[in-house]
């Protein structure tokens, strides 16, 4: 009999901490932000949560506080805020699951490296001007202008920026 892996017959749209184990972390921008029905509660009632949508067509489901937390730590309490923005998926081995201990590692989110940042939304905007004719901005006679600068990858310029 052949053996198989089951985690290769999953349809899920949704990116899941094997995914990301197998190949490495995640970066994408925001495309939308859905709000959908969560889990139910231990007593019953039922939650809602954010879904974060990316143009690849993959999700995110934002139900760990330390995700949401880190969502509105870097672009502000309001989801409207988050579309455009672009984030980091990985997988951390730390996080326990509390309804199976022996489910190790789970998926956080954080604010990519700014380098990493620009480079992912230039691919977008790239993406979505592939539709005109390309321009490269042009210098200004002072030296201003022209192909913006990268920040070094310390730097999170995004954090700064709350609403």
């Amino acid at each position: 009999m052949q053996d198989y892996d089951v985690r290769d017959y999953s349809n899920s749209v949704f990116v899941k901490k094997d995914d990301l184990r197998r190949n490495g972390p995640k970066v994408a921008m925001v495309q939308s932000v859905e709000e959908v029905p969560g889990l139910a509660k231990r007593d019953g009632r039922q939650t809602k949560e954010l879904v974060l949508v990316f143009p690849d067509g993959s999700k995110f489901a934002l139900r760990a506080k330390a995700n949401r937390d880190a969502m509105s730590d870097a672009y502000g309490f309001r989801a409207s805020g988050w579309i455009g923005k672009v984030i980091e998926l990985y997988c951390d081995p730390t996080v326990t699951n509390p309804f199976n201990s022996s489910d190790q590692g789970g998926v956080r989110l954080r604010v990519p490296g700014a380098a990493t940042a620009t480079a992912t939304a230039t691919a977008a905007a790239a993406f979505v001007s592939d539709l005109e004719p390309a321009s490269a901005p042009a210098a200004k006679p002072n030296g201003s202008g022209g192909a913006p600068e990268v920040a070094p990858a310390t730097a999170v310029p995004f954090l700064s920026q709350n609403p």
